[in-house]
């Protein structure tokens, strides 16, 4: 089950206790380690991995090849890209080939 949000009362817990996955939307990379660091705690009063939970976020193809890099050096290990911040001679082909 993947779980989408970030409030740290419920749907933290709910990512921590029931999550396969957990899509943190509208961060940026500088919000990110305190988030993650949430979700680390709610794993730990569940007695689970962090390790477990796959991360998710958005990403814009704006922020450049290095705003990826920082994601996954946060742990983030997918990123949805909304075509929408495509430019218009870029496709789906172009962008996982960076």
């Amino acid at each position: 089950m993947w779980v989408g949000g970030h409030g740290e009362r419920r749907t933290l817990r709910i990512a921590a206790r029931h999550g396969d996955g957990w899509f943190i939307p509208g961060a940026g990379p500088d919000e990110m380690p305190a988030m993650l660091g949430n979700l680390r705690g709610s794993c730990e009063a569940e007695g689970r991995d962090r390790e477990e939970i796959e991360l998710t976020t958005m990403w814009s193809p704006k922020g450049g090849e290095d705003s990826l890099k920082v994601l996954a050096d946060l742990g983030i290990q997918r990123v949805a890209v909304s075509y929408t911040h495509l430019r218009a001679h870029e496709t789906r082909h172009d962008l996982v080939c960076r």
